[in-house]
């Protein structure tokens, strides 16, 4: 797999564990992430994320490499729209649990804090914040 600005197949990001900033370069939306978060670990942070295909590719700053079907990520999103809300004794409120949702995409996403990515699916969702370890479990079981 080739990573990095210019990629004709693939919209990659870049984002190395630094300062926060956003820029363009070459036509591809780069963006750093990182920062001064104490209950940040650089080492589950991504530092690319590219769209290849169906499939989103993460490499992570540990060297890792995850791929997931652009529908997995609609399908298994943990927004409270998909998933629900639970109270103090479990109870689950809402969510229209877990749907397949063929032929949607991912067109687009963003970094949220230094925690988590916000993936914007074709459909119109995008309130689902996958966190760096949510999606590091998701990439066990796609």
């Amino acid at each position: 797999m080739r990573w990095g600005v210019g990629d004709s197949d693939a919209q990659a990001v870049k984002a190395p564990a630094a300062a926060r900033s956003r820029e363009r370069e070459e036509g591809n939306f780069m963006l750093s992430v990182g920062g001064s978060n104490r209950h940040f670990n650089p080492m589950t942070a991504p530092e690319q994320i590219a769209l290849l295909g169906e499939e989103v590719a993460i490499r992570w700053a540990d060297g890792r490499e995850s791929f997931y079907p652009m529908a997995y990520l609609r399908e298994m999103s943990p927004s409270a729209e998909n998933m629900g809300e639970t109270d103090l004794l479990e109870n689950r409120y809402g969510g229209d649990g877990t749907a397949k949702y063929p032929g949607v995409r991912v067109t687009g996403w963003g970094i949220i804090g230094g925690y988590a990515v916000q993936f914007h699916f074709s459909d119109g969702h995008n309130t689902g914040l996958f966190t760096y370890d949510y999606l590091r479990k998701l990439a066990d079981r796609a």
